[in-house]
């Protein structure tokens, strides 16, 4: 008969890997979680100012917390949770490919009129 023996501390450091793994992916799923909910949000108010009237628009994005504060700082902190595994980097890309349309949208219909060049920018771009 063979007698198999396993010290406690290979089987504690087994349970103690594969539960911080298991927290690491329940983390990520919550952050994954948030992050749809808050770029959801954003893009449907991003939408809805495509539709209403320039002044109104203004007001709206100017006075959205979710557009001047949430959604930088969770797009700042996003990078690291995306770049620890390859599945979820694929959902935060699709996260924001599904907001830059209305974005782009946004900063072609509001940019600001290109800068008037005088007589002497003129005559030096002609040389």
């Amino acid at each position: 008969n063979i007698l198999y023996y396993r010290t406690p501390q290979e089987g504690e450091a087994h349970a103690a890997q594969s539960s911080r793994l298991m927290a690491e992916s329940h983390s990520r799923r919550t952050v994954l979680s948030v992050a749809t909910a808050v770029l959801k949000s954003a893009t449907d108010i991003l939408r809805r100012a495509l539709v209403t009237p320039e002044m109104e628009v203004m007001e709206v994005l100017g006075s959205a917390h979710i557009l001047s504060s949430l959604l930088p700082l969770l797009l700042a902190n996003l990078g690291p949770v995306a770049s620890s595994d390859p599945r979820t980097s694929v959902q935060v890309l699709s996260l924001v490919q599904d907001v830059l349309p209305a974005v782009a949208s946004l900063n072609q219909r509001y940019a600001p009129p290109p800068p008037i060049l005088n007589q002497s920018a003129q005559s030096i771009e002609a040389t």
